[in-house]
């Protein structure tokens, strides 16, 4: 079993002003997959009490593939009548905020084109459209990047791999995961943290790193709202670590 856990980059602002920001006129916030692992071999188990992101506190940056967020997007060997007939015309006001492919999945199982955008955060109005579990139709984006932790390789990951190949279940005869099957097989124990791997600390280095981005307006509008009741830890408009499940 696979877990995500979404964070979103935000100052130090109570809860009613973060339910105002994410529930009135909210565009779609486009996330990141961002793939966690441990430094452990990938067959290790690792006891089920124990914190996912002290388990897999790893990730690697480096290997993700970066391209212009654009306002129709082709979507690659799909072959899906309605996805065909669909147009992407979103639109971000932030030109940083690009679309990202491959990450660690690229490096260790060969698979450089799996997509790593999703747009989690959104309102269905009259006009925007959910039309893929990455992508959203008619859309003007939000100025700032959320994260979504994966801990796709945890406890499982075996076995999930085996069964999603025997079912096909999968897009194009679950494609991906033969890759991942034909990894494992040969190599049961391989670990996922190469040279180009790093710790993760907190949010500020996903930032830092050009991982994600985060807008002028949006800390303006955080500092706005900041509240002497609040936890005051980050008085100058750093972006605090904060996670929302």
């Amino acid at each position: 079993m696979s877990y995500l856990i979404i964070h979103i980059p935000i100052v130090s602002i109570c809860e009613p002003s973060l339910h105002t920001l994410i529930t009135e006129n909210t565009p779609p916030w486009l996330a990141y997959i961002l793939d966690m692992f441990s430094d452990q071999p990938i067959n290790h188990t690792v006891p089920e009490t124990t914190n996912l992101k002290d388990a897999y506190p790893y990730c690697d940056l480096q290997s993700i593939t970066k391209t212009d967020y654009p306002d129709s997007y082709p979507y690659h060997g799909y072959t899906n009548q309605f996805i065909q007939k669909n147009r992407l015309e979103n639109k971000t006001g932030n030109p940083e905020i690009k679309h990202y492919m491959g990450g660690i999945r690229a490096i260790i199982f060969d698979t450089p084109d799996v997509y790593l955008t999703k747009h989690p955060l959104m309102y269905l109005d009259d006009k925007t459209e959910l039309v893929h579990q990455h992508f959203v139709n008619n859309a003007s984006v939000a100025d700032i990047s959320c994260v979504l932790y994966h801990f796709k390789f945890s406890n499982g990951f075996h076995d999930l791999v085996r069964d999603a190949v025997k079912n096909r279940q999968y897009w194009n005869d679950s494609l991906e995961y033969r890759k991942y099957h034909q990894i494992l097989e040969n190599t049961p124990d391989i670990c996922l943290k190469t040279s180009s791997a790093q710790k993760l600390g907190n949010i500020n280095d996903l930032i830092e790193q050009d991982f994600l981005h985060v807008s002028d307006n949006y800390i303006q509008w955080c500092n706005m709202h900041e509240n002497g009741d609040c936890e005051q830890n980050n008085i100058n408009g750093q972006v605090s670590d904060r996670i929302t499940v």
